[in-house]
């Protein structure tokens, strides 16, 4: 067990939010869905891409250094090791076959290769470079409001595809408090629908999910047994994401 300094009651607090503002997955959806665009989507093609900007887990050490707190970070990448892509995407596709009735056509298993490529890269870079120049403006309602580029509408239109919803793992985190044997999880994504006629974004939506994670030690425990503890988080995280939020107009 970790020691507790006298801040115990104050320290506690600044755990509980940190917990709740992962926890809550209900963000304001950044471009609301048009009835139009909505009912267009049953009657035409919907085709679908998960992606991953950054393939690293980001892990935060809170070092306590008696006059104050410090935060230590480190990444930890997972390329070619772990795909979390799986467990977002059967979260988003069953969602979308209850709750609105839309089976849409994962493009990756439908397009060649190469076609596949030239989307992946091209998508992947344009929310990097805009990931960038947000924060440098400090605008991040501004975020993802790039069209897609031309030959990614062009390969689109190939498939036959009307409208490409786009669905992006942006972040998984997680946050060690000094003091406690607990560890918090998170993780964000960003999701928008592109028609693919004009190149127009129809529907745009930013969300977090949250998971406590009890009895550890440190952060080093989620990289043991093939990140045993850290996929149990994460899974628990996504179930609390409301990727989908305003995707049915109000």
């Amino acid at each position: 067990m970790k020691a507790k300094p006298r801040t115990f009651v104050h320290f506690s607090c600044l755990i509980l939010s940190a917990f709740l503002f992962w926890s809550c997955a209900t963000s304001p959806v950044l471009i609301k869905n048009s009835t139009e665009d909505y009912k267009a989507l049953k009657d035409h093609k919907v085709g679908v891409a998960f992606f991953i900007p950054d393939q690293r887990v980001l892990f935060t050490e809170q070092i306590y250094l008696v006059i104050g707190y410090a935060d230590q970070h480190r990444f930890h990448a997972y390329e070619g090791i772990w795909d979390p892509i799986p467990v977002l995407q059967e979260k988003v596709l069953n969602e979308l076959k209850a709750n609105y009735q839309i089976t849409p056509i994962d493009l990756k298993k439908v397009m060649r290769p190469e076609a596949v490529s030239i989307i992946d890269e091209s998508c992947r870079k344009n929310f990097n470079q805009d990931l960038s120049r947000v924060r440098k403006a400090g605008h991040h309602n501004e975020f993802l409001r790039v069209k897609l580029t031309e030959n990614v509408l062009s390969e689109l239109k190939k498939t036959q595809i009307d409208y490409f919803l786009e669905v992006y793992l942006a972040s998984i985190s997680f946050y060690d408090f000094a003091h406690y044997d607990w560890i918090t999880g998170g993780v964000e994504t960003y999701s928008r629908l592109n028609r693919v006629s004009d190149g127009s974004i129809v529907w745009l939506n930013k969300s977090r999910g949250g998971t406590l994670l009890k009895n550890l030690k440190s952060l080093t425990e989620l990289e043991n047994n093939d990140m045993a503890i850290l996929k149990q988080g994460y899974q628990e995280a996504v179930s609390k994401c409301e990727v989908l939020t305003g995707f049915a107009p109000q």
